[in-house]
């Protein structure tokens, strides 16, 4: 990604005096108070650093950001003279003359972020010029200069804010815990790091350094101390350009989707943006390649000249307009068409997470080369394909059932119908074993006794039916008496009741009962995983999760602190396959962090909805006959399961009347 290295470089900008701007121009950019949270400051003052031509910042926080915030960088420092100026309100040295306003090359633009922090916190400035012997501390407070003298330090700025907010009690009570206000300031650092490789980025909390970048330009490596081994070797490289606008970065591949869009990350010329048509464009690129309800996750920078967008739209710099909105939505939807091309002809082995990836440094080549890289078998050696038993299972043999039938019943034919409908293949057992007779040397006197058993069996379901009726009306279950025919595709219960031919959709039932289940316990209970799962989350969204072990506990999962923002997933509720203990992590992380910190009622509900649909068994599953009976028992003592979560319905009859319309018995 060398547009990531370049982006927020100042080329042909060089920054002047700081002076106050003309009201005219301050007026078409005010955008009043900007810091609201510890993460917010933190972002205007890191990007001050990188408009400064920083090499290496880092950033110290406690208590979350609030007891304290210290950024340091090496960049070019202040000049005494200016140092007042710059906590002035629409101070700045970016920006001059209105027509600069479309011609954005820097991070900062407004001068409003310094005279913001002064306003509500402890400010201690300490910084050198490059070139000059000393340099010059200032200290303010609530707005008010309290010191400023001459002092020692290195080349650079370094900026410390203490007891933010301590002036305004309304704002703080607005705060999250530590935790979750480190976790914001982290993902600030993490966007910040991955658009500037070029610089050596560190985050320092409560005296453990918690992120480090190495600042050697290569976008690769900047990703994988960011976000870890696992999300790197996840992703492939993606390059396009569409008429002036390129689209670059990483995307991932398609069979690792993601349960939520925690992991898409865009910018616009190195700028961390949010966008609603990137979003569109990146899920359509993916359409036909990802399971419906997975999302990608992307590390994809939007390059194109500063007058063709607007980045002056919301306060905190975080939305963008652009002028074609067609010619970036094609960039970025067919840079990953693209980008997802060569894996296709090479089956699913190329889709399939690399089983001894190698060292981040042997990944990918240096520079701005590294977009134009085709994809290597080297690079992204494909993982040995998974358990024969994870495979769909083809139904088995006619022949070897029914001896196995005959084996279990002694040598005979005779199964218990009551408790064996049917076997996998879609065909009544029944039927299966009355045409299989003459193979097996059944006489013609057992085939005279096989018909009038049939004929008997006919003769009691017609006597049978009033009490089935009766049954029914008295709660004993919908589908009581009713006979299981069999399956249609794998996915639709075949069941005949009463002049009627019912069709049930065993995984919207199954749905439906595990979604019944899971709202009416307190706690439900959990399976401990042989091998613990681990799952990448945006750090903010992992502070959460480890805040919330009650909520997690609760509902089943045990989860612990694995470090840069991973979690160790110990133990999953019994009802979920361990194939799903990551992608129900990231739900759940997902809706706390749109619940904020406690998940309301509808949070919880949502929760429940997704838990419930990874647990039930899927269409086109391989289900035994004994599995159906339980479905149907279960069913059947749950007489309000009519709809799945989700609303569709459960089950669909089609009238005897109706079958026979349709082969011409009646009219």
């Amino acid at each position: 990604m060398a547009g990531l290295c370049a982006a927020g470089k100042m080329e042909g900008c060089i920054l002047g005096k700081i002076h106050l701007l003309e009201k005219e121009v301050a007026e078409l950019i005010a955008a009043g108070e900007v810091i609201d949270r510890p993460a917010s400051a933190c972002k205007e003052l890191v990007e001050n650093a990188m408009d400064a031509g920083a090499h290496k910042i880092t950033v110290e926080i406690q208590g979350g950001g609030i007891r304290l915030l210290r950024v340091r960088d090496d960049g070019s420092g202040m000049d005494p003279e200016d140092v007042p100026l710059a906590f002035l309100r629409h101070a700045t040295s970016k920006l001059q003359q209105a027509e600069e306003l479309y011609r954005i090359r820097t991070m900062g633009f407004r001068g409003e972020a310094l005279a913001s922090i002064a306003a509500v916190a402890r400010v201690e400035l300490l910084t050198r010029p490059a070139g000059s012997e000393t340099g010059m501390r200032y200290c303010i407070e609530g707005g008010e200069q309290t010191q400023s003298g001459p002092a020692g330090c290195p080349p650079g700025t370094t900026l410390t804010i203490r007891d933010l907010f301590y002036n305004t009690p309304a704002r703080m009570k607005f705060l999250k815990r530590d935790t979750a206000e480190a976790g914001a300031v982290a993902g600030i650092l993490e966007h910040a790091a991955v658009s500037r490789p070029d610089i050596a980025f560190t985050l320092i909390r409560d005296g453990k350094t918690v992120l480090q970048t190495p600042g050697n330009s290569r976008a690769q490596d900047a990703v994988y101390a960011v976000w870890g081994r696992d999300f790197f070797h996840s992703l492939v490289p993606l390059s396009y350009d569409a008429g002036g606008v390129r689209a670059q970065g990483f995307v991932s591949r398609p069979a690792l989707g993601r349960g939520n869009r925690g992991m898409q990350h865009f910018f616009v010329n190195g700028r961390p943006i949010r966008s609603r048509l990137l979003t569109a464009a990146l899920e359509q690129g993916y359409r036909e390649s990802m399971m419906k309800g997975k999302f990608p996750a992307c590390v994809v920078d939007i390059l194109l000249p500063p007058g063709v967008y607007d980045i002056n739209v919301h306060p905190a710099k975080l939305e963008v307009r652009f002028a074609d909105e067609k010619r970036v939505f094609d960039a970025l939807y067919y840079g990953v068409k693209s980008a997802l091309l060569p894996l296709e002809p090479q089956g699913i082995e190329a889709i399939l997470p690399a089983a001894a990836a190698p060292a981040v440094s042997a990944v990918l080549p240096e520079g701005p080369a590294v977009q134009q890289l085709p994809l290597q078998a080297s690079a992204f050696s494909a993982a040995p394909a998974g358990p024969e038993s994870a495979l769909p299972k083809a139904a088995p043999p006619l022949e070897p059932v029914l001896r196995q039938e005959i084996a279990r019943n002694g040598g005979t034919l005779e199964v218990d119908a009551a408790s064996y409908r049917g076997i996998p293949g879609k065909t009544p057992l029944q039927d299966l074993l009355a045409a299989a007779k003459k193979d097996f040397g059944g006489t013609g006197e057992e085939r005279a006794a096989a018909a009038r058993e049939a004929a008997d069996r006919e003769a009691e379901k017609k006597e049978a039916a009033p009490a089935k009726a009766e049954n029914r009306q008295k709660g004993a279950g919908r589908f009581a008496g009713a006979r299981l025919i069999g399956e249609l595709f794998y996915t639709y219960l075949l069941l005949e009741c009463d002049e009627q031919l019912i069709l049930i959709d065993k995984h919207a039932a199954h749905e439906r009962l595990i979604y019944e289940k899971l709202k009416s316990e307190e706690k439900l209970e959990s399976q401990l995983l042989l091998t613990p799962a681990a799952v990448t989350l945006p750090r903010r969204q992992a502070a959460l999760l480890l805040e919330q072990q009650r909520t997690l506990h609760a509902l089943g999962f045990s989860a612990e602190d694995f470090g840069d923002g991973s979690l160790l997933i110990r133990e999953i509720p019994t009802m979920l396959p361990a194939e799903e203990a990551a992608a129900s992590v990231m739900q759940i992380a997902q809706q706390l962090e749109d619940g904020a910190d406690t998940p309301h009622v509808q949070q919880l509900d949502a929760l429940y909805h997704s838990m419930a649909c990874k647990a039930a068994i899927k269409a086109h599953d391989r289900n035994g006959p004994l599995e159906l009976q339980a479905l149907l028992a279960l069913l059947n003592e749950h007489e309000g399961v009519r709809f799945c979560p989700h609303g569709r319905p459960i089950a669909a009859v089609i009238s005897a009347a109706q079958i026979e319309k349709l082969f011409g018995r009646r009219t």
